[in-house]
């Protein structure tokens, strides 16, 4: 639905050097250690770790997300499209009623894999079972999680007091096609939660993580070409979702755009900004995974 091309990310990919070594390079596993598949990582002592300090971001993001939804939606709706909505919605929403109930849950899906790619997959299969590194593992799992969550925050706050009445709304009315009296129609909570799409902000929100991770991290291989792959299908992906969501007739054009942009500039920035560019201070308090298992330790 957003044309954002991949090509910036691609150049993203390109400018910035795979910095994560295999451990065997630098340390040989502990004689417990079950063989990995590929070669084992290590994060970047250069990188920082997730730590209680992230809160000074995190806790701000939770704060919002709890007083947008205490905060009673106000009945003065803005409704009906903006600037180039009609014209792309034409364009992608089919006529049917049940065509478009039927695109709306294949974007939940779309939605799930989006998510799961980075805060699974990546983490869980290839760093922590693939790799044999729980350690990698986890600190992408609390970044990915965090990233993701951040953004969230913004889109439920902003959806929220903005209350922007859904594309479908007017079939809603007196000699509509919906049911007045579905749970879509009726609860405001549903029908007034347009701008800006949650699951445009979530889906390009993983997909900047997988781009940005992949340039770090070699899950899926040395050299450039595995995670340029990863990111051009992470992006096509939250595409995908992005213009599902138009086409079941849930979210206009404009609400799909804003979703993309504020999802791919924390994808991007948040881990960039909080890990890979920063240096690794010496935290008071980490958490971390070994072989035992995972934990918190510091230094009192």
């Amino acid at each position: 639905m957003v044309h954002l091309p991949p090509l910036v990310l691609g150049c993203l990919l390109l400018a910035l050097p795979v910095r994560a070594e295999p451990a065997a390079q630098g340390e040989a596993p502990g004689p417990s250690e079950a063989p990995a598949l590929l070669p084992r990582l290590a994060w970047s002592p250069t990188w920082a770790r997730a730590s209680w300090k992230d809160a000074w971001y995190m806790g701000p993001a939770a704060a919002l997300t709890a007083v947008a939804v205490a905060t009673p939606r106000h009945q003065d709706h803005p409704s009906g499209p903006w600037l180039f909505d009609t014209a792309v919605r034409d364009l992608v929403r089919p006529s049917g009623l049940l065509a478009r109930l039927h695109l709306r849950d294949v974007s939940d899906v779309t939605l799930s894999l989006g998510i799961a790619w980075p805060l699974l997959f990546d983490t869980l299969v290839m760093a922590g079972w693939a790799h044999g590194s729980p350690d990698v593992a986890l600190q992408l799992a609390i970044l990915d999680a965090e990233a993701i969550a951040f953004a969230g925050a913004l889109q439920v706050a902003t959806s929220g007091w903005v209350a922007r009445e859904r594309p479908y709304g007017t079939l809603c009315e007196e000699g509509g096609t919906l049911d007045p009296e579905t749970r879509d129609c009726r609860v405001p909570f549903n029908r007034y939660r347009s701008f800006f799409s949650g699951h445009a902000t979530a889906a390009f929100a993983s997909a900047g993580l997988v781009c940005v991770n992949h340039a770090f991290v070699p899950l899926y291989g040395q050299g450039r070409a595995p995670g340029i792959a990863a990111c051009a299908g992470a992006v096509t992906l939250a595409l995908a979702t992005a213009t599902l969501r138009v086409s079941g007739d849930q979210h206009w054009p404009t609400d799909i755009a804003t979703g993309a942009v504020v999802g791919l500039s924390v994808g991007v920035a948040l881990p960039l900004l909080t890990r890979y560019l920063v240096p690794s201070l010496r935290m008071p308090v980490d958490v971390y995974a070994d072989g035992a298992g995972a934990g918190v330790r510091g230094a009192f």
